[in-house]
């Protein structure tokens, strides 16, 4: 009897021996890492933004952004408002600025909000002209900015209602309101101004009212056409 039950024994530890050893990295947090969350989905979006999709393709980190306050003034039919995760200097914006030729406009908080130019923008020499219609109205000591886009070379004429008040100036692009390319106040001929385009970009229209108008608040309308050409 003894005999037998070592044997037994031998054979329980044999058997023990050969049994495979547990998987020490098999975890049940593992399928988490194959579906990792895109770093965009952390991101505090800026309430007021309109998300549409990842831009430019599934997956990327960047969103398409529809029409709100905060990207009205950028959005016209020669370019795509975009929203990146992170700083204008960051990876995701500057892939946009490098592969695309985007214009970084604005930060909001920790996305920064840049425009990208459509397919028929490219070189002044294959842009063909363009009629770009803005119309609004402002009231008092309101003002109104619109963009729009060219490229260097360009020219542009930009034409108001005519009647010289609202007047408009045409700025650079960028932010800073002193780089003024025309003050309407100041000009013999306030409502049409041409000039070519030294750099790419966002150009601004800045329209306003001056004297009584703006004094007692008056509500004016306004229609300011730009026509483009090589």
């Amino acid at each position: 009897m003894t005999k037998s039950l070592l044997a037994i024994g031998a054979i329980a530890l044999s058997l023990g021996a050969c049994a495979p050893e547990p998987d020490d990295t098999a975890t049940d947090d593992a399928p988490l890492d194959i579906a990792a969350t895109p770093d965009a989905n952390d991101v505090a979006w800026p309430d007021g933004l309109v998300i549409v999709d990842a831009f430019p393709s599934p997956g990327d980190p960047c969103r398409q952004l529809g029409e709100s306050d905060a990207t009205r003034e950028y959005l016209d039919h020669t370019s795509t408002v975009v929203g990146c995760p992170g700083g204008a200097s960051d990876e995701a914006a500057q892939g946009l600025v490098d592969s695309s030729g985007a214009i970084v406009v604005k930060e909001m908080g920790d996305v920064t909000i840049l425009t990208v130019p459509g397919p028929e923008m490219g070189t002044a020499q294959d842009t063909e002209a363009r009629e770009i219609v803005f119309e609004d109205e402002v009231t008092g000591n309101e003002t109104r900015t619109h963009r729009f886009a060219l490229t260097a070379g360009e020219q542009a004429v930009v034409t108001g209602n005519g009647n010289g008040n609202p007047f408009f100036n045409v700025l650079l692009p960028g932010d800073d309101l002193g780089d003024v390319l025309h003050v309407g106040m100041r000009e013999a001929e306030p409502d049409t101004f041409t000039f070519t385009a030294e750099e790419t970009g966002d150009y601004r229209v800045l329209v306003y009212l001056v004297g009584n108008a703006k004094d007692t608040g008056q509500t004016r309308p306004y229609k300011i056409t730009i026509t483009t050409s090589n």
